[in-house]
């Protein structure tokens, strides 16, 4: 997503340190010059703590996001999506 929350596309890996230079091969896609990512991950411990060590170790920021922030993010999406599904069965 860029900062207008605008999805710039997608693309599943597995979690598996070999797999981890393709997610920033494929983030270099969007990045325009002069503009650096920032990879938000939900989860730094665990299975995410991998990542971000590698992230991290690329010098590439690494930022926590909250299940909160996440749902702040996506509710209104959702309500959307709801109030339209709502208008097709009527």
């Amino acid at each position: 997503m860029n900062g207008f929350k605008r999805r710039l596309g997608s693309f599943k890996l597995d979690n598996k340190p070999s797999e981890f230079p393709k997610l920033v091969a494929e983030a270099k896609k969007y990045i325009r010059k002069g503009i650096s990512p920032v990879y938000g991950l939900e989860d730094k411990g665990g299975y995410g703590k991998a990542l971000a060590v590698y992230l991290v170790e690329q010098k590439h920021t690494v930022k926590e996001v909250t299940l909160l922030c996440l749902m702040a993010f996506i509710k209104p999406i959702l309500l959307y999506r709801n109030q339209m599904n709502g208008m097709r069965n009527v």
